[in-house]
């Protein structure tokens, strides 16, 4: 009995559901009438068949492709990432004037200028001479330790310093200049020996140096260069000769001039 109730429920249940889902879909535009053996669609449902004259044609009009002014560019236009040296040294001539100071003497300045010459046997490696006349002035602090602490000061009058010797440019660098140029720039070495003429005589001296050039163009640069210079002295005290060493270490200032004044890039 119970189970012929259960089987009069079910049948009425079919019979409502299904009909009203069959409606529902027929409302959502859903055919469910149709043969299921159907032809289906090509493509996935994709319609290749349009026209292909909408496609643009290979043949369209050159402007329709043309690349706009303000996207042109020519060679010119590039910036090369890495840029050739400045100035290239081998086999020219360099005249270096220079204006030079004492900067280790307390009580007695130094202070002239000279020139340096140097010719480049290659790019980093050159032979030079130079000469420097200065005069010797007295500072304040010359007075203070005659008057205050009545000390004898050992007095030397500076003239002459010329020296021959080696110039080593070993490092070669560039540095930019707020976003806008690029600096190029050397650092030099120099080693020689040559003559220091003073007051009290002239001795054989020795000389070091450091400096740096910051190149303007193909034939000149500006420079700075710390130099120390080193030789004995006698100075006379109450009828005798004292023996000292004495250094003077100097900055310069000063321009390069490179003869000839051009030069050619070439490929080993």
């Amino acid at each position: 009995m119970r189970r012929r109730l259960l089987a009069i429920v079910l049948t009425a249940f079919m019979g409502g559901f299904v009909p009203s889902l069959a409606k529902a879909f027929d409302d959502f535009g859903l055919d469910l009438s149709g043969d299921a053996d159907a032809e289906e669609d090509d493509g996935f449902g994709l319609d290749l068949s349009d026209d292909l004259d909408a496609m643009p044609s290979l043949d369209a009009d050159e402007d329709a492709l043309a690349v706009p002014a303000d996207r042109v560019f020519t060679a010119v236009d590039r910036v090369k990432v890495v840029q050739r040296k400045l100035i290239l040294k081998r086999q020219r001539f360099e005249l270096a004037p220079a204006f030079s100071v004492s900067i280790n003497d307390p009580f007695f300045l130094k202070i002239g200028g000279g020139v340096s010459a140097v010719y480049w046997l290659a790019d980093t490696l050159g032979v030079f001479g130079d000469a420097f006349y200065l005069q010797t002035l007295e500072t304040e602090n010359v007075t203070l330790a005659r008057q205050a602490l009545q000390a004898n000061l050992l007095e030397s009058r500076l003239r002459l310093l010329t020296a021959v010797g080696f110039q080593w440019s070993p490092i070669y660098g560039k540095v930019a200049w707020f976003n806008r140029d690029i600096i190029h720039f050397d650092l030099f070495f120099s080693a020689g020996f040559g003559l220091a003429v003073s007051s009290t005589g002239q001795q054989l001296a020795t000389t070091i140096g450091v400096g740096q050039r910051y190149l303007v163009n193909r034939w000149l640069a500006l420079f700075f260069k710390i130099e120390n210079r080193l030789f004995p002295e006698m100075y006379p005290i109450r009828g005798s000769e004292l023996s000292s060493l004495s250094n003077v270490l100097t900055l310069s200032l000063g321009a390069s001039v490179y003869f000839p004044t051009d030069f050619d890039y070439s490929s080993p």
